[in-house]
């Protein structure tokens, strides 16, 4: 889902008491309160208050709060005229009372200088540009001017917060806002590998060199609040490229998604789950993970697959059933294996703690017919149980 960030600034038409600037010939400026607003386009960001100043038909806004926002860098130099905003490929630089600024390589001219306001927000003094210069410096393609209204609009403003990791040498980073991932060796320039075409929140990469050569790459990313939602991507990689994928997303909290069958590869999206073979990358086979729970529209973690029998849990509710996969007849675990309280507790969608984990049963280990699990639920002691499969 690729989502398109609105910046929208609208301006009071109060009018403030004039701002004490650095730069003496603004001593006569308007200032209005403004709230910023970071839309995309399908979900609200959130709102940063921020002081505008209107100066001679030019509207400038604070560049270093607007910067760091979108994950950029601001920093002075030793004389503390000349400011550097870089982040993932993305390099400017502006300088007090300058026409002239630096953006990614090239050097542009602005409306008016940039400045410093001596009144000081969070401890830190705003820097100011003209408004078209911020919005090219984060990458939006349109701006409309309503002065009447004292309305300005900005579209296709973009986010440079990035998840950087290093393996064996290569530079992967991952960018939050659409899931653009690149790959820079060495020095060399960053190249795009894949666009994921989701958000990231709270994520990290884990690398994995299988024996038979291919590079495997998870990324896992918990999101909403409390962070219970967990997406996961699965990248597999032949010599550097990109030749399997697989996305799935599970409202509840699941860690235990298994990776790998008798020397297979697991990729599976919730849906279809395929197994791929190791250095060639080719899929060997495939289960049909909504077939065997039942034809429903729900999705699926597995937790344990072998030749006679599958555990899978349900990604909305979390729900760990026993399937026998020559039969497909299913067993909801829970309900064999706690008593009648916690079956109605669980059964009901009691929250029994703050993260909401499902039935609260954890698959310990397989040992002939008869599998472990212990059962957890907010500050009660753990359970142990067994379940043995019927002759």
């Amino acid at each position: 889902m690729n989502k398109k960030m609105i910046f929208s600034a609208l301006l009071s038409s109060t009018l403030l008491l004039q701002s004490s600037l650095c730069n003496p010939a603004l001593a006569s400026s308007s200032s209005f309160p403004t709230t910023y607003t970071f839309y995309f386009a399908d979900d609200p960001k959130g709102f940063i208050v921020n002081p505008t100043i209107n100066q001679n038909g030019t509207i400038f806004v604070d560049i270093r709060e607007l910067a760091q926002d979108a994950g950029l860098t601001f920093a002075w130099d030793a004389t503390g005229q000349r400011a550097s905003i870089n982040g993932f490929m993305k390099k400017a630089a502006i300088r007090l009372g300058s026409h002239t600024a630096m953006l990614d390589g090239k050097m542009v001219n602005l409306s008016a200088a940039p400045f410093k306001s001596k009144e000081k927000r969070n401890n830190v003094e705003a820097v100011y540009v003209p408004i078209r210069f911020a919005v090219q410096l984060l990458g939006g393609d349109h701006i409309e001017i309503d002065r009447q209204q004292v309305h300005v609009t900005a579209r296709n403003i973009k986010s440079y917060d990035v998840i950087t990791d290093v393996y064996n040498g290569s530079t992967y980073t991952l960018k939050k806002d659409g899931g653009d991932l690149y790959v820079a060796h060495g020095k060399q320039a960053p190249v795009k590998l894949v666009s994921l075409d989701t958000d990231f929140n709270s994520t990290d990469m884990e690398f994995e060199l299988t024996a038979g050569g291919l590079l495997i790459l998870t990324i896992n990313d918990a999101y909403g609040e409390p962070h219970i939602h967990n997406q996961q991507v699965k990248l597999i990689f032949q010599k550097g490229k990109l030749i399997r994928k697989a996305y799935a997303d599970f409202t509840t909290i699941n860690d235990s998604d298994i990776s790998t069958y008798q020397g297979k590869i697991v990729l599976s999206d919730g849906k279809i789950l395929r197994m791929i073979e190791d250095g060639t990358g080719n899929v060997i086979d495939q289960l049909d993970l909504i077939k065997l729970g039942g034809g429903s529209n729900e999705k699926y973690a597995v937790e344990g697959l072998y030749d006679d029998v599958i555990l899978m849990r349900t990604a909305s509710k979390g729900r760990l059933l026993l399937i026998d996969r020559n039969t497909n007849q299913s067993v909801t675990l829970y309900k064999e294996l706690l008593d009648t309280s916690w079956q109605k507790q669980i059964g009901e969608d009691v929250d029994i703690d703050s993260f909401g984990s499902g039935d609260y049963l954890q698959l310990d280990k397989r040992v002939n017919h008869t599998f472990y699990f212990t059962f957890r639920a907010g500050s009660n002691q753990e359970k142990h149980f067994t379940y043995t499969l019927k002759s």
